[in-house]
């Protein structure tokens, strides 16, 4: 979740102007929590008391009404989104990395201290304010990545650097999560359990050092007509994310039936899946994209 927010950083432009952070929102409105009311409904018993657990929008409304739980991310996202937008609006004059860099860690402070409440705040709100100091690292770090990029002449020498970054973030990921579980208790951003909040923030952003290192290795070593399938897997992710699960338990009940070593079981229900959504992204982008979040049929 952490790499999904900071990713939604790099893309993330503040407005300068109240109409244009508006304009902004509502089209994050469109993509995100179009998609999430709609998705949610089909998974759901339509019944008055599951419309009124999705307009809650968090986890365990969600799940109290039969749907999809890890929907909770779309609505939190939207609210950082919107935060982030009227945030740079209100501070445009100022919006320069030591400020955002401080309001990173305001957002982080309150997810850490915000009081737990029995069904979660609406719309992930207390998600919504650690999903907010991702997207302003990311935001961030953005222009930082493009710079390095253009300062390290030569693929060899690009992949090398990037190679030793993620090496490095990668082990420091594994050494610091083993100080993060008291308890032996897991780690839930949906339900709001973070373990240790000061570790699990440097975890989370050596975890994401690692994953775009890696995305910057292949964009090093594929070339274009190689990286078409990544492209179109990431241009799609909408359709993975809300159609995964029933492909995944077909799958689970297809191997209940046919065992196989669970290795194996895991590699071909990834693949499966991938495959699958990626099929079903291809129909609904040609006649029900809005329901992805894609009101632009060129972005279809």
């Amino acid at each position: 979740m952490p790499l999904f927010f900071f990713a939604s950083g790099m893309t993330q432009t503040a407005r300068q102007t109240f109409s244009g952070a508006l304009d902004a929102v509502r089209k994050s409105f469109l993509r995100l929590m179009i998609p999430y009311f709609v998705w949610a409904m089909i998974y759901a018993q339509l019944t008055y008391g599951n419309l009124l657990r999705i307009a809650y929008g968090s986890n365990e409304m969600l799940n109290r009404a039969g749907s999809l739980t890890y929907l909770w991310f779309l609505p939190a996202l939207f609210v950082a989104i919107t935060l982030f937008q009227f945030a740079g609006c209100l501070f445009k004059k100022y919006w320069n990395a030591p400020v955002k860099l401080l309001f990173a860690a305001a957002s982080f402070l309150l997810a850490a201290i915000l009081p737990k409440l029995p069904y979660d705040y609406p719309w992930g709100v207390s998600q919504a304010f650690y999903a907010l100091g991702f997207i302003l690292l990311g935001n961030l770090v953005m222009p930082i990545v493009t710079r390095s990029r253009e300062r390290l002449p030569g693929k060899p020498r690009q992949a090398l650097v990037w190679a030793g970054i993620g090496a490095a973030a990668g082990a420091l990921s594994i050494f610091l999560y083993r100080f993060n579980l008291p308890d032996g208790n897991s780690i839930s951003t949906a339900h709001s359990k973070y373990g240790r909040f000061y570790l699990f923030v440097p975890i989370a952003l050596c975890g994401i050092l690692l994953l775009l290192s890696l995305s910057i290795l292949l964009d090093l070593v594929l070339n274009e007509k190689a990286a078409k399938p990544l492209c179109y897997i990431g241009q799609n992710t909408m359709a993975l994310f809300v159609t995964q699960k029933p492909i995944i338990n077909l799958f689970g009940y297809v191997f209940s039936k046919f065992p196989l070593p669970d290795p194996v079981e895991l590699i071909l229900t990834c693949v499966f899946t991938t495959l699958i959504g990626c099929m079903i992204a291809f129909i609904l982008n040609r006649f029900l994209p809005a329901i992805l979040g894609k009101t632009d049929r060129r972005s279809a």
